[in-house]
C-alpha cells in the first residue's frame, strides 16, 4: 500500500504433494518420500516464541494469525489444544475476521495450547521444514471487569490459592508464572510479534453510524465506516472484533458465505457506543468505539396539511368523493411521508368499467409521485371509473406501507383546459383573467362551489399568482414572460354537503403580443384563440357575440373601434391602429363569455407602425 514500507510478510500457501498432515506433526521426525520405496525423515524444529498468557476470568485474548505467521516465517501454521482443557479455556478462530484467533477464559486453572505448520524453507533446494510450539494459557480469578483487569504480582499466592489444588504448589506456581510477559496481562494481543507496525488509533468522531430496529446492518456497511472512526498511520486496511457482545442495544452475528464479517441489527432507539476491537492485521491492535443513531422505523405517513388526507379522513362524514377534472394531476408525495426519509414506491388500487371481478386493478407507479387521469388510460382496458386506494411503501421494505382509502372520480365539469396563454404585464398594466368558477363553467354548473384562498395551491409562484375575488372569482395576475408553464392547483368543495371534492389544474404559459404577431405586418398584436381555445369550431369562431361588441380598450378615450381593429378571420386577433400615439398605457378587456371568463391585457402601441 502507499505510504508504508513493505513489511515482511511472505504470501501465505498451502501445503501440498508429500507434506504430512497436521497430525504427523506431533511426532519428533516426518517422513517425507523421496524416491520410489525410499523415504527421508525430516526433523520437527522446537521454537518458543509466546510467552503464557494470562488471561482473568471471562476474559478473551487475541492472536493475529497473519502476524503470527510472519513472526514463525510460516507458510502455513494451526493452532490445536488439549480437548480435556477445554473448560479451562478454549480457542477458535473468528467467523467475523479473517485469519483471526481468539481464546476465551472459562473456569479458573490452565491449559495448554499448541502451534504447528511448516516454516519456509532456508534455500529453494530444501524442502518446507515442520515446526512446532507451545504456550500454556492461565485463568486467574477475577469478580470485575475483564477488560480493565490489572495482575498483581505481590498478591500472587492469595490469586494461586483460589486456583486447583494441582497447581498450588511452589514448582507449580514458580512454573506457571515465571514466563509470564506484561503483553499478556495488558494487551488484548498477548504476544510479541517483533514487527515495525503501528497500531491503529481512534479518531474524533462527528457522525454517528446509522441503523434501524429490526434492519439489518451488511458487513460492507460496516467495513466502509470504518474509516470515519479509526486511522492507520501505516494504511493498512483494518478490520473490526465487536468485543460488546452483550451490548442490550445491538444484536451481533458472526457470519461467514465466501467472506468473513459481521452483521448487526439494532434492538432499541436513540444513541448508544459498541466497543470494538479494531485490527490491522500486521499484529496491531486498539481498543476503541463506533458510535450509533438508531431509529425505529414506521410505514410511510399521510400529511397532516394534506387535502386528500383531510378530505378522505373527514370525522362523521359519508362517503367522501373527490372529482378530478382530465388534466389534474394528484401528487402522492403531498399525501404520504416517510419519518425516516427512506425512499418510497406508490401504487393504486383501481376500479374500471368491466364484469365483477376483473374491474378492480392495482397499478404500481414505482417511484413515480405524480398521476392524472391520461397516465391511466391505458392501465385498463375499459377504462378506470374511479380510484380506490392510494398506497406508499418503503422502497426497500414493502411490508412498511400506508394505504389511504379514496373515492376519485372522473369530474362532470372541466373549468380549465390542459394549458391557457396569458399575456404578460408591462407598462401599460397588470395582465390579468378573471374566472367565474359559480358560473356553468364552474366546477358544479350548479353554483354550489365554495373556494377560500387556502384552496389554492401553487405550484410555480413567479409567473402568474391567484386569489380569490369578490368571493365569485378566481382572478390570475402575469407576471413577466415565460416558457414553461405555471401550475396552480385549485380545490373547489361544495356547500351543500362536505364529502364532495373538487380539484382542477389551471397551467398557464405567459407570452408576449410580440410571440403573436400579425403576419401581414408583423404588428405585435392579442390572439384570441389562445385565451378562449375551447371557443372555435373547424377553424372558424363560434363565439355568441360580435367581437366589437365583446372588447373594450381602457381609457375610453380609445375605446372607439377607429383606434384598434380586430380580425374574425382564422387569425382571430385584435391589434391598435397606428392613430394611437406611442407610449400610450393602453389594457383591452376582452370578455367573449359573458363575463365568465375575462382577460385584461395590456398593450404597448408599436412604435413605427405603418400608416394606410
Amino acid at each position: 500500500m502507499m505510504g508504508r514500507e513493505q513489511k515482511n510478510f511472505r504470501n501465505k500457501k498451502k501445503i501440498v504433494g508429500a507434506i504430512a498432515s497436521t497430525a504427523m506433526l506431533a511426532v519428533p521426525f516426518m517422513a517425507v518420500p523421496v524416491a520410489a520405496n525410499t523415504e527421508v525423515e525430516l526433523p520437527v524444529e522446537h521454537v518458543d516464541h509466546i510467552d503464557t498468557i494470562v488471561i482473568p476470568a471471562n476474559g478473551t485474548k487475541y492472536i493475529d494469525l497473519d502476524a503470527l505467521r510472519a513472526l514463525y516465517d510460516a507458510a502455513d501454521l494451526n493452532i490445536t489444544q488439549n480437548e480435556n482443557e477445554m473448560n479451562t479455556a478454549r480457542g477458535s478462530r473468528t467467523l467475523g475476521v479473517d485469519e483471526f484467533y481468539e481464546i476465551k477464559a472459562g473456569e479458573i486453572g490452565k491449559a495448554t495450547f499448541t502451534v504447528s505448520g511448516m516454516k519456509y524453507p532456508a534455500g529453494e533446494e530444501m524442502s518446507y521444514l515442520p515446526f512446532t510450539d507451545s504456550f500454556e494459557v492461565v485463568v486467574v480469578p477475577n469478580t470485575g471487569d475483564p477488560d480493565t483487569y490489572k495482575f498483581d504480582l505481590s498478591n500472587v499466592f492469595t490469586m494461586m490459592s483460589q486456583m486447583p489444588l494441582e497447581l498450588q504448589s511452589h514448582d507449580k506456581v514458580k512454573s506457571l508464572l515465571g514466563n509470564v510477559s506484561p503483553l499478556t496481562i495488558v494487551n488484548d494481543s498477548p504476544i510479541d510479534y517483533h514487527l515495525d507496525n503501528s497500531a491503529p488509533y481512534q479518531l474524533n468522531m462527528t457522525n454517528r453510524l446509522q441503523g434501524v430496529v429490526g434492519e439489518k446492518i451488511s458487513r460492507e456497511t460496516i467495513r466502509a465506516s470504518l474509516q470515519s472512526y479509526f486511522g492507520d498511520y501505516d494504511y493498512d486496511e483494518l478490520d473490526v472484533v465487536f468485543i460488546d457482545r452483550n451490548n442490550p442495544n445491538i444484536r451481533i452475528d458472526e457470519v461467514y458465505d465466501n467472506s468473513h464479517g459481521y452483521e448487526l441489527t439494532p434492538l432499541t432507539a436513540g444513541d448508544f457506543d459498541l466497543n470494538v476491537l479494531v485490527v490491522d492485521h500486521h499484529g496491531g491492535m486498539t481498543r476503541g468505539i463506533i458510535p450509533f443513531h438508531c431509529t425505529v422505523n414506521t410505514p410511510p405517513q399521510l400529511k397532516t396539511d394534506s387535502v386528500l388526507a383531510k378530505h378522505f379522513s373527514l370525522d362523521g362524514v359519508n362517503n367522501p368523493i373527490m372529482y378530478l377534472s382530465n388534466d389534474a394531476e394528484i401528487d402522492l408525495s403531498e399525501v404520504f411521508f416517510d419519518a425516516e426519509n427512506s425512499a418510497l414506491d406508490y401504487e393504486i388500487v383501481v376500479e374500471g368499467y368491466g364484469s365483477p371481478g376483473t374491474a378492480i386493478n392495482t397499478i404500481s407507479l414505482d417511484s413515480s409521485p405524480i398521476l392524472t387521469w391520461e397516465s391511466l388510460s391505458s392501465s385498463m382496458p375499459n377504462g378506470i371509473k374511479r380510484i380506490k386506494e392510494l398506497r406508499a411503501h418503503e422502497r426497500e421494505n414493502t411490508s412498511f406501507q400506508s394505504v389511504l382509502n379514496v373515492d376519485i372520480e372522473h369530474a362532470i365539469q372541466d373549468p380549465f383546459p390542459a394549458s391557457l396563454d396569458m399575456y404578460e404585464s408591462n407598462a401599460s398594466g397588470t395582465s390579468s383573467y378573471i374566472f367565474d368558477y359559480k358560473s356553468d363553467v364552474g366546477f358544479d354548473a350548479f353554483n354550489y362551489t365554495e373556494i377560500t384562498n387556502a384552496d389554492i395551491h401553487k405550484r410555480d409562484s413567479n409567473a402568474v399568482t391567484a386569489s380569490v375575488y369578490q368571493n365569485v372569482y378566481l382572478k390570475f395576475d402575469a407576471k413577466g414572460r415565460t416558457e414553461s408553464l405555471s401550475k396552480i392547483k385549485i380545490y373547489g368543495h361544495n356547500r351543500e354537503t362536505q364529502s364532495i371534492l373538487y380539484q382542477d389544474d389551471f397551467n398557464f404559459r405567459v407570452i408576449s403580443t410580440e410571440d403573436t404577431l400579425y403576419p401581414e405586418t408583423n404588428i405585435p398584436a392579442i390572439r384570441l384563440r389562445s385565451l378562449y381555445p375551447d371557443y372555435y369550431n373547424d377553424g372558424y369562431w363560434t363565439g355568441p357575440y360580435n367581437i366589437g361588441q365583446s372588447v373594450s380598450v381602457i381609457p375610453e378615450t380609445y375605446n372607439d373601434e377607429i383606434h384598434w381593429t380586430y380580425e374574425t378571420s382564422s387569425l382571430m386577433s385584435i391589434r391598435l391602429e397606428a392613430n394611437v400615439p406611442t407610449h400610450t398605457q393602453i389594457l383591452f378587456k376582452i370578455d367573449l363569455d359573458e363575463g365568465k371568463r375575462i382577460y385584461y391585457v395590456p398593450y404597448i402601441p408599436y412604435m413605427n407602425q405603418p400608416t394606410d
